[in-house]
């Protein structure tokens, strides 16, 4: 059995956040001051998405699964950080339970 060199696998995460309202939960639109705010701290990690109620972040390309969780970690806290600051929650999850 041929012997496999871990070392030049690499990874990298990317997730998506839905942005709410805080009171209701619902969806709702950020018109892209999210990642606007997000860029001036996090540069190209957060990304806007179609849908005007979604952000997305990306780590850089780590080494091993504990430089990951720790990039993604970071990204979390920044992003829910600024969404907090304008009056956002943010969410993750394959689609919202109930908004259309």
């Amino acid at each position: 059995m041929a012997h496999i060199n871990y070392k030049h696998f690499t990874l990298g995460i990317e997730e998506e956040y839905m942005v709410l309202d805080p009171e209701s939960r619902e969806l709702k639109s950020h018109e892209q001051k999210i990642v606007h705010e997000g860029q001036k701290v996090i540069k190209d990690k957060v990304k806007a998405e179609m849908h005007q109620a979604v952000v997305e972040v990306g780590t850089d390309i780590c080494q091993n699964a504990d430089e990951a969780f720790n990039d993604i970690g970071i990204l979390r806290k920044t992003i829910s950080g600024i969404a907090e600051s304008l009056g956002h929650s943010m969410g993750a999850s394959g689609t919202h339970p109930f908004s259309h």
